[in-house]
Formats: structure tokens, sequence, C-alpha cells
């Protein structure tokens, strides 16, 4: 599980294909998520009742609305988002895309067509104080 919340969803994303890849069944989702969980979010679902923890959904959703995974919170993230002094252009890029991409699940923007390559670049200093991104594909744009 990830130390920082805002990388959640990218968390649920790689547990939801682990479980496609391998098959696993939904009614053993949830029991092979919670050990992995931080103490911190054991104690969050602590508080669910014992048929939604048997949930892999309801606890999905139960641990994005506890650490207030919100649209607006998404949105600064992504404006505020700057370049790692040890983290490589390409990761850079690959981060500042999932967070669009949690921004736009976050608010109902499920399909986009095909997959859209996403060019960032960084004006400014290297340390990346501004970013702005251009998709490119159906959508095209520039997300300000």
């Amino acid at each position: 599980m990830p130390s920082e919340h805002a990388e959640l969803p990218q968390f649920f994303d790689t547990v939801e294909k682990l479980f496609t890849i391998y098959q696993v069944p939904a009614d053993v989702q949830a029991k092979l998520l919670i050990p992995i969980l931080s103490s911190q979010a054991k104690t969050i679902i602590g508080r669910m009742t014992s048929d939604d923890v048997m949930s892999y959904d309801k606890v999905k959703h139960f641990m994005l609305t506890e650490f207030r995974l919100t649209p607006k919170e998404y949105k600064v993230r992504f404006d505020t988002v700057s370049k790692n002094v040890n983290e490589t252009y390409v990761l850079f890029t690959s981060r500042l895309g999932n967070l669009l991409s949690y921004y736009l699940r976050s608010q109902g923007v499920c399909e986009y067509g095909p997959r859209a390559d996403i060019h960032c670049s960084i004006a400014g200093p290297m340390v990346g104080r501004h970013a702005w991104c251009v998709r490119t594909g159906p959508i095209g744009g520039r997300v300000e």
C-alpha cells in the first residue's frame, strides 16, 4: 500500500489488474486486500460493518472517501505537482498523467476515446514549478 494517500487510485488499479490476471473470485478479493493495507487503513476499515468489509468495492470506496480524495484534491495536486530531483522526466510525465486520469475519473469522465498520449512541458526552473499538459488524440486540447 502506498505511503501517500494520493497514490491510492493507482494502488487500486494495480490490485484490480492483478485480480483480473489471476482470476481472483470477487468473494475473496477483500480478504486478500486487507492484509496488505497500512495500519492507518486497517483502523479506518475497522469502522465498517462486517458485511461491508467482505466487499472489495465497498472497502475501496470507503477508503477513498475517508482519505478525502475528492476531485478538488486531485485538481490541487495536479496544479501544484513538481518534478522530484531524483525523478526522470518519463516518471514525472507518468505521475502527471496519473493525476490527470484520477481527476477526470473523479469527475465522472470514465472514457475519453482510444488511449491518448500525454505530452508535458516544464516551464521555468528544472524543478518544474509549472507544468502544462496536452493530450493528443480524440479529445485534444490543453489542460490548465
